[in-house]
């Protein structure tokens, strides 16, 4: 397998570096030489040095010399789309995949195939698409996938339990069982303790897990007086 470095997925390029000939050689990565998607949404490399792309189209595996293409939901490309939005590698090398409406799965390497992993939707809360995605693991080796709306304005954050498979669920919706008194959520940070932390339009939350709840700081019950924090951010102090 070649090592590959990364510089813009947005531009579909591939640096291979040559370390003997000291000179550097240019792999465009398109439809034309397998890619389903000139315009992938987001990229990861494992430990074992594969390159992820998500698409509108399917998941994509790259090694340096040949393309692979997975459909993880088993439906075939021309009935339905089923779009790859974040791709994440966690602390066992372990890939994951957000596929918004599709669900979340597990990439089995042995195997080589998926495990999905689909929550209900309760609240009906959840729109059919989401604008973007973070993916966070924190020192428990749980995982928070925070979305971000598109069609209304409500923001969900799960934790996952990657050992049971079960979702834990917050929503800036007022219905939702898990409410967090926001309407924005910014960002969201692991901090070196390994507690999520998020920063919102009305304070800074950081997730407790004597009680599974976010805990607010320099909150507001008066919306004229909310304070945004964006982005929150760790010193190395």
């Amino acid at each position: 397998m070649k090592k590959l470095l990364l510089v813009s997925l947005f531009l579909n390029i591939v640096l291979c570096v040559n370390a003997q000939q000291k000179q550097l050689s240019l792999d465009a990565l398109t439809v034309q030489n397998g890619l389903p998607d000139n315009n992938p949404r987001t990229f990861v490399q494992d430990n074992k040095g594969y390159i992820w792309i998500g698409t509108a189209y399917g998941l994509v595996r790259y090694d340096g010399y040949n393309v692979k293409i997975y459909n993880l939901t088993g439906r075939e490309k021309d009935n339905e789309y089923h779009t790859i939005n974040c791709l994440f590698v966690d602390h066992e090398g372990i890939l994951w995949i957000e596929a918004g409406k599709d669900g979340f799965f597990r990439y089995n390497r042995k195997t080589d195939d998926f495990t999905q992993f689909k929550q209900e939707d309760k609240t009906k809360t959840r729109t059919r698409e989401y604008g973007n995605f973070l993916i966070k693991e924190d020192k428990q080796g749980k995982l928070w996938i925070l979305r971000y709306p598109t069609e209304d304005n409500i923001y969900h954050l799960d934790q996952f339990n990657t050992k049971t498979g079960n979702f834990l669920n917050f929503s800036t919706s007022t219905t939702a069982p898990n409410t967090i008194p926001v309407n924005t959520i910014f960002n969201l940070i692991i901090d070196k303790a390994g507690r999520p932390w998020i920063g919102t339009d009305n304070g800074i939350y950081v997730f407790d897990t004597a009680s599974n709840k976010f805990k607010g700081y320099l909150t507001s019950t008066d919306t004229a007086s909310y304070r945004a924090f964006s982005p929150v951010y760790e010193a190395p102090s």
